[in-house]
């Protein structure tokens, strides 16, 4: 079985251009821009059937509202 050894020097060497060349691949002409406002929640939403709610909702009998 053989081994394999890296130069202490070229490890000094290579890890900064490494290292290099990770950031200037994360540093990217993304669109940093700030998506726009989500349309307004409606004020009412109606059911048809009773007990069917959407995923995720339930209803809060004491205080008569979804959550």
């Amino acid at each position: 079985m053989s081994s394999f050894r890296i130069s202490p020097l070229f490890a000094r060497l290579a890890a900064p251009v490494v290292l290099g060349g990770l950031l200037i691949t994360a540093c990217n002409d993304d669109d940093d821009r700030v998506p726009p406002d989500p349309a307004p929640l409606p004020e009412v939403v109606a059911f048809t059937q009773p007990n069917l709610y959407p995923e995720g909702v339930q209803y809060d009998a004491q205080n008569s509202r979804f959550l």
